[in-house]
């Protein structure tokens, strides 16, 4: 697990691309993945080492059988992009992510854990506002976290 933490500002160029802290690159050896996500308005960037662990749990689901795990692998690996890190260190997002994400110019890399999200600026910090710290306790205490 790579361990990511932190928010990190950054702009999209006029082709999608955003500039990669230096600091994040070191734990990015590699092809990135990334991908909707399917709770919040944002994407999910993945490491190679972090896609593959995903790649092995979703080989057991019942994509077959059950609409629910087929439409999750459809949306999930269906609409995600294989990225590669350039020279100077960019990133370049499909015009389709952006879209789905709702991002602008300036956005927001934040860590979390094994992974990180891409965030549209604004919708992050509206959505950081819009936080309910006793919802989120509550609802979080079903895992026995203590932090």
């Amino acid at each position: 697990m790579a361990g990511f933490v932190g928010s990190y500002p950054c702009r999209l160029d006029e082709r999608g691309r955003f500039v990669l802290p230096a600091k994040l690159r070191e734990k990015m050896p590699g092809t990135i993945h990334i991908t909707r996500s399917l709770v919040d308005d944002c994407l999910l960037l993945y490491t190679e080492d972090e896609w593959k662990v995903l790649e092995e749990q979703v080989r057991e689901l019942p994509t077959t059988t059950n609409r629910a795990a087929k439409n999750f692998v459809q949306v999930v690996f269906g609409q995600a992009a294989e990225c590669e890190v350039d020279k100077q260190g960019r990133v370049g997002l499909t015009s389709y992510l952006m879209q789905a994400a709702g991002l602008d110019r300036d956005i927001i890399l934040v860590g979390i854990g094994s992974k990180m999200e891409i965030w549209d600026a604004k919708k992050y910090e509206t959505n950081l506002s819009e936080l309910d710290f006793d919802e989120i306790l509550n609802g979080i205490s079903q895992f026995g976290l203590n932090i």
